[in-house]
């Protein structure tokens, strides 16, 4: 047969086809996708321009992989205007963040 990279191109270039497209069955699903995947991107890079901590990271990622509609609303409304404020404020009224916080301070009590 075609060696492996040619075969690899092709399946590239129907799957972004497919994605422009937009009329695949998944559509609704690899938009959802498409909007996990800017997010995340989006929380490494306030990571990388010091505007949160490596905690402060995850527990976004936590909550952008969460079924959070509201979370995902107003983070995606502050990060589009870059309004790193609102961002901490989420974090810190996430109802998860707290508690692995104190066990995280009480870890290092010991």
């Amino acid at each position: 047969g075609p060696p492996l990279t040619a075969t690899y191109q092709v399946q590239l270039q129907a799957q972004q086809q497919y994605n422009h497209t937009g009329n695949g069955r998944g559509n609704a699903n690899s938009q959802q996708s498409q909007a996990i995947s800017g997010r995340l991107r989006a929380a490494s890079d306030m990571h990388q321009q010091g505007v949160i901590t490596v905690e402060e990271k995850a527990v976004i990622k936590k909550l952008i992989l969460s079924k959070d509609p509201k979370f995902h609303e107003e983070f995606d409304r502050a990060r589009q205007v870059g309004d790193w404020q609102t961002i901490k404020r989420l974090l810190n009224n996430a109802p998860s963040v707290q508690t692995s916080a104190m066990g995280m301070v009480n870890d290092m009590n010991d």
